[in-house]
């Protein structure tokens, strides 16, 4: 479930830096990008916060609690949740803003070029690009990185308070603290980026990019390459 949640941020990454000088194209990549982003963090990231909340109640909760918890059908459930929530809340906005006429994108400015220069042939340049643009996108933002954030800072807790934590059988344990703090670091990042860096054509999609990548990527090590070393 990781290795699918990272392949989906992947092919996020690789939708943020396609051009979309068509508005139609533009409207595509903003309607998918929310999705890509909310189903991949809730595979690739919620798999690390289980893990996280498993490490905690092995060491405060009785072992007839530990056996019921975490059997491993229960955690693929508790992800397939956070996706589920991720679908729901996805669905209702997609439903609620076509029915309004909502869904689309906007031609603006680009923030990193004037608005208009002039060629060594006196040719006129306007500089633009499209964005997402939709009324309750503040509302959609608000609820998926709310939730996804709560989330967050508890799997925080739990890494700070099961720092100390050296046993055998759970060894892994420091690195799916380590994986915590990334996460929360890639979600910090895309959650500012969203609402600062919208109308910055190449700041945007590098800044996202690039956290997603190498996030992505480190929890993917963190996770898989201690236990193929052994």
């Amino acid at each position: 479930m990781i290795g699918l949640g990272a392949i989906v941020l992947y092919i996020n990454v690789i939708i943020l830096v396609i051009p979309a000088k068509d508005p139609n194209l533009a409207a595509v990549i903003c309607n998918v990008n929310p999705w890509l982003i909310s189903l991949g963090c809730s595979l690739c990231y919620g798999i690390i916060i289980i893990k996280m909340i498993r490490v905690w109640v092995i060491f405060n909760r009785p072992l007839e609690f530990k056996a019921r918890l975490f059997r491993d059908y229960l955690m693929t459930l508790f992800v397939l949740c956070l996706a589920t929530i991720d679908v729901v809340i996805l669905l209702l906005y997609t439903v609620i803003e076509a029915t309004r006429d909502n869904l689309g994108v906007k031609l603006t400015s680009n923030r990193e070029l004037p608005e208009e220069t002039f060629g060594v042939t006196a040719e006129r340049h306007k500089y633009s690009l499209y964005i997402c643009e939709s009324k309750g996108q503040v509302y959609l933002y608000a609820i998926l990185f709310g939730y996804k954030g709560i989330l967050q800072v508890l799997a925080l807790l739990l890494a700070f308070r099961t720092r100390n934590v050296k046993v055998k059988g759970l060894d892994d344990s420091v690195y799916i603290a380590a994986s915590v703090y990334v996460t929360s670091i890639v979600l910090t990042v895309i959650i500012v980026s969203t609402y600062t860096l919208r109308e910055y054509v190449n700041a945007f999609p590098a800044v996202v990019g690039m956290g997603l990548l190498l996030g992505t990527t480190t929890i993917i090590g963190l996770v898989f390459i201690p236990r193929v070393s052994k």
